[in-house]
């Protein structure tokens, strides 16, 4: 997963291309890994924004769209409140976006590792 950035600390921390690269570049890691394991998320990403590329407010309905997509289709976030569209994000919506993200691959792998896959003897079992 692709270091995520947590700890914005004001309103001063102004969301850039970088940001947007490494969000979008963990969407798409998260959704493969989730469809890997039979939840079948289709997200759509851009992750060669540039300091030149201006976003569109179409660029990010679909940016946060991704995330909340994620979000319905497999957990909610616990603790972390997503925000539910882009205007108006600050520096506790940005955290928490990368937050979410973070700890899907720990919860899948938790979720995963209980459980024997199907083409075992004992399918679906502990």
């Amino acid at each position: 997963m692709n270091n995520m950035v947590t700890n914005r600390a004001n309103s001063n921390t102004y969301y850039n291309y970088t940001d947007l690269n490494r969000v979008e570049g963990a969407v798409r890691e998260v959704a493969d890994m989730l469809t890997a394991e039979g939840y079948y998320v289709t997200v759509t990403v851009k992750t060669n924004w540039s300091r030149t590329i201006r976003p569109t407010e179409n660029q990010m309905n679909r940016y946060i769209g991704n995330i909340l997509l994620i979000e319905r289709q497999f957990v909610p976030a616990e603790g972390v409140t997503l925000p539910k569209s882009m205007r108006g994000l600050n520096y506790i919506g940005a955290n928490n976006i990368e937050k979410f993200l973070a700890g899907i691959p720990e919860m899948v792998s938790g979720m995963t590792a209980n459980y024997r896959r199907c083409n075992t003897f004992n399918c679906g079992r502990r």
